[in-house]
């Protein structure tokens, strides 16, 4: 899904010494919105790190932020998650009286900005990827997201991993940078981390991975050399991030 970004030779080194490789990109001159990836290797087989990344009412302790994250639907490989992030300290939010609008007041110094969103989820185990974006059936305090992880064996005994994790996000109004910096560029660094260590604590649990459907015995892990056909695709309003891998 990502045959289109290249990795140079420091980026290379760079995940090789367990650091992060980021990638953004920023939507014209708009503060709201931008599109960002982040690429990091974990010394633990896919499916530890899928066992993560899919057990999503554990997030609330596990990553940064997260306030609350509830499963509210679960369908097969389809799964709808509530999720309530605390931002940024230093803000808060208000509900303008007249609109109704949700507003950002300065100077709190006590409250958090606060995100509460809906996602639509989709696993795609034969394709190594989970995809999602807001759930439109619910009103989000986002105005868009869509997002994708993917996670490839880096060696054929598939013991370590390298992951990629790209977000698109677009906020509502008016929307302060460090806002929007920490859930675009910082956040990824953050989930990817969180990811990481969590794996490689637990590289032998697969459990939820395997509930969700993903077959360890079989090869479509997949592997950094070797990419895999998809025919999904994510559902969105923009121009977001797409499960488009209909190459070999």
């Amino acid at each position: 899904p990502f045959q289109d970004v290249k990795l140079s030779s420091s980026d290379i080194s760079t995940l090789q010494h367990g650091k992060p490789v980021l990638k953004q990109q920023q939507q014209g001159s708009s503060a709201a919105g931008g599109t960002a990836l982040c690429i990091q290797d974990v010394a633990a087989p896919p499916a530890a790190v899928w066992n993560q990344i899919l057990n999503l009412p554990a997030y609330k302790g596990k990553v940064p932020k997260v306030k609350e994250c509830i499963n509210y639907k679960v369908d097969g490989t389809r799964i709808g998650t509530k999720m309530v992030l605390n931002v940024l300290p230093g803000y808060n939010v208000c509900i303008h009286p007249f609109c109704g609008k949700r507003l950002l007041l300065t100077h709190t110094h006590i409250h958090f900005t606060q995100y509460e969103s809906y996602y639509d989820h989709t696993f795609h185990p034969t394709h190594n990827s989970l995809t999602w974006t807001l759930d439109y059936a619910k009103t989000s305090d986002m105005d868009d997201v869509s997002g994708h992880w993917h996670v490839e064996a880096l060696d054929d005994s598939s013991s370590k991993s390298r992951v990629w994790y790209a977000c698109d996000i677009r906020l509502k109004g008016n929307v302060p940078r460090p806002i929007l910096n920490y859930l675009s560029k910082a956040a990824l660094q953050t989930a990817t981390a969180w990811v990481k260590r969590h794996a490689e604590m637990h590289p032998n649990e697969s459990k939820v991975a395997k509930d969700y459907g993903y077959d360890m015995s079989s090869k479509r892990s997949g592997s950094t050399t070797t990419k895999q056909s998809a025919e999904a695709t994510v559902p969105r309003r923009g121009g977001l991030w797409r499960l488009d891998t209909n190459q070999q």
